[in-house]
């Protein structure tokens, strides 16, 4: 009798929707018939034929797809299917019995969440409005994936066993497994708001990135995607304190304030966790203080302005000054060294031969040096 039970619930997982292996859906040949009949699976899954009858039969694609050749009475032929389609199919010895799978193709997600026991890794997402995620068990224990405001429940999930959600608005979505509710939890952040200009990441005991440059009057966030509490402080006149932002948490900050400012992450400042806030106020008028050819923003141009310039283009810290420009928007115009009002490899190469004797540094027409 155990021996039963056991095999009715694996069965029955198997045969579950949202299941992260691939199932194998179980056909008879009974009667001289398929059973049961005009099945549906998904791409990836299996299907096992066994000949119950006790005169020999075929499983045999009509495209030549699969041919299970003879199975007498209690023989099983297995033929997984790995592309999605209509797959007709017969019984060659007996060519009235004939039958159809259909192969829906396999689900698509954009980040997977792994469920630990006990938590998500990784516990805080960011992803865009649109996009799916897939939650998949792979503890030994019973998860779920519950929406702290309802939006979503997967349900139990077995291990082994996935749910899919996608997520069609911006915001900061919390959740727990109901079942760990008191250490399991995570968050996905869809989006950004359109007041908020650019998001500072709290990861690996980092901001990142660690330098950015903001018009007045613009909204700057950080996301802690550590698991660690974290803060955003200005140390250079207390402009700011965030105080604690837990694993998930967001800060907004409105930058209504000019100037350049220094903040640290007060419990991991001595672990080097520090960044740089430019704030530039475009409604004095009289230009933009910024000198050209002056990438790093130290008020003279030389040949490190190359080197931050190119480390910069690798992905670096960004120049430190930024300019509205209109019609080309926020621009970092002491990067602009060819005075074409844009930022970008050709400004290096120009920067280099100027050194070397060239044609002088030049500026863009539209965003005036004001020193």
């Amino acid at each position: 009798m155990k021996k039963w039970k056991e095999f009715i619930f694996l069965a029955s997982m198997m045969l579950l929707p949202g299941s992260a292996f691939a199932v194998i859906h179980q056909l008879t040949i009974s009667g001289f018939d398929f059973v049961p009949v005009g099945i549906t699976i998904s791409q990836g899954d299996s299907v096992r034929w066994t000949n119950n009858d006790l005169v020999t039969h075929t499983s045999t694609s009509d495209n030549g797809v699969w041919n299970s050749g003879s199975l007498t009475n209690g023989q099983s032929f297995t033929f997984g299917f790995t592309s999605p389609g209509t797959f007709p199919y017969h019984c060659t010895p007996h060519p009235t019995m004939r039958d159809t799978i259909t192969v829906t193709p396999a689900a698509t997600f954009d980040v997977q969440v792994n469920m630990q026991d006990n938590f998500f890794d990784p516990r805080v997402i960011q992803i865009e409005p649109g996009q799916t995620v897939r939650w998949v068990n792979q503890g030994i224990h019973n998860h779920t994936s519950t929406s702290d405001d309802g939006l979503w429940d997967s349900g139990f999930l077995t291990p082994g066993q996935f749910f899919d959600f996608t997520f069609g608005n911006e915001g900061v979505y919390d959740y727990t497994c109901q079942v760990h509710f008191l250490t399991m939890f995570g968050t996905v952040v869809v989006g950004r708001p359109d007041s908020v200009v650019q998001d500072i990441n709290m990861a690996n005991f980092q901001f990142a990135p660690s330098e950015v440059s903001v018009i007045m009057g613009q909204y700057v966030r950080w996301i802690n995607f550590d698991d660690a509490i974290h803060t955003s402080t200005d140390t250079s006149v207390n402009y700011w304190d965030s105080g604690d932002i837990g694993p998930g948490d967001v800060f907004t900050l409105h930058a209504d304030m000019a100037g350049d400012f220094h903040y640290v992450c007060i419990p991991h400042m001595n672990m080097g966790m520090a960044g740089t806030l430019h704030v530039v106020d475009t409604t004095s008028g009289g230009g933009c203080s910024y000198v050209p050819g002056d990438v790093n923003g130290n008020g003279t141009t030389n040949g490190l302005d190359v080197g931050y310039f190119v480390n910069y283009l690798k992905g670096g810290a960004q120049p430190p000054i930024a300019c509205d420009c209109p019609p080309h928007g926020l621009l970092f115009a002491g990067a602009d060294a060819n005075g074409n009002c844009a930022v970008n490899g050709l400004d290096v190469s120009y920067l280099v031969n100027y050194f070397k004797g060239g044609a002088p540094i030049l500026h863009c027409m539209d965003c005036m040096p004001a020193r």
